[in-house]
């Protein structure tokens, strides 16, 4: 427990200090929320009201603790580009973001780990050199690039999948899943063949370990010792690793969401940034920094339980 509990102290420190830097940051850049609301053929007798109505004539500090009381009830105000309730907006698009990232972690998880263990049976052997290739080829190509690709070849030349418009989940659960399998499998595969290679090259650092030849002369089989040893504490290493690209897709794929039009945080923040619309901009960033600091917390939490000696 006082493991656990010195990991929240610091999950409390990131995340204060992460809204601070955030806060700060907005405050530094040219313009304000008064000229994005009023525009800039308003008079500065005009904005020097409303500058004074929003409060943003109160020092730096007194700003900082009324957006963070306000954070801690999910109260983060009103959008200035939409007229709308921050928390509610950035809550509409949370269904499309999550929708996608939990199809890509699945896909990930499903592949990964078979692909790693079979990559490492015959470390530079024929399937080990096919699945490396491919590895490369899932980290290197854009990911606008394959999105692309997947569309032109699965949903115009097959017409495997309906390329159809984003399907609300209320209106059809099942076809909000299908909406979603291109865009899943394109966030997933860099994400994959990352996974994919990370794994094999732990599995085969392992089986070079004193303990599996002496598990090899103990008469162990070879697939008795990779689920009993190898894979146990090849393991371990990739739960930091997963943790950290279960974040990045939590957290949103900006690039895909363009790609397939998907109303989904990433995109959202992209057109708040355009707009200078601070406090959607501002929520989402807080978004992403508890979707990172808690997803990082938890590998390390999980780390200890898988391996007693991590203290």
């Amino acid at each position: 427990m006082k493991y656990i509990g010195k990991k929240l102290i610091a999950l409390a420190i990131t995340l204060l200090a992460i809204s601070f830097v955030t806060f700060f940051a907005f405050t530094i850049i040219p313009g304000d929320a008064a000229t994005s609301i009023m525009g800039m053929d308003a008079s500065e007798e005009q904005l020097d009201a409303l500058r004074e109505e929003l409060g943003l004539n109160d020092p730096l500090i007194v700003r900082y603790g009324r957006w963070v009381k306000g954070a801690l009830m999910l109260d983060f105000g009103t959008s200035l580009q939409y007229k709308t309730d921050v928390a509610k907006l950035i809550g509409g698009r949370l269904t499309a973001t999550l929708g996608l990232a939990l199809e890509a972690i699945l896909i990930i998880l499903i592949l990964s780990v078979p692909l790693g263990i079979i990559s490492s049976k015959k470390p530079n052997g024929a399937v080990d050199n096919i699945i490396t290739v491919l590895t490369q080829f899932g980290m290197a190509v854009p990911q606008f690039f394959l999105g692309i690709m997947l569309t032109y070849v699965f949903g115009i030349l097959l017409r495997i999948v309906n390329m159809g418009g984003y399907v609300n989940p209320a209106e059809s659960f099942d076809g909000f899943l299908r909406f979603l399998i291109l865009p899943a499998i394109t966030v997933a595969i860099p994400k994959l063949s990352m996974m994919t290679k990370y794994l094999r090259d732990c599995i085969v650092a392992q089986k070079k370990q004193d303990y599996v030849r002496t598990a090899r002369a103990k008469g162990n089989s070879e697939g008795r010792i990779l689920t009993h040893h190898v894979l146990k504490n090849a393991i371990i290493p990739s739960i930091t690793f997963f943790a950290m690209i279960v974040a990045d897709v939590l957290a949103g794929s900006i690039v895909c969401e363009q790609v397939f039009a998907i109303p989904g945080v990433g995109r959202l923040l992209t057109a708040s940034i355009s707009n200078r619309d601070f406090p959607v901009v501002s929520a989402i960033v807080l978004y992403v920094a508890v979707v990172v600091v808690v997803m990082n917390t938890l590998a390390d939490v999980f780390y200890r339980v898988v391996d007693p000696r991590v203290k």
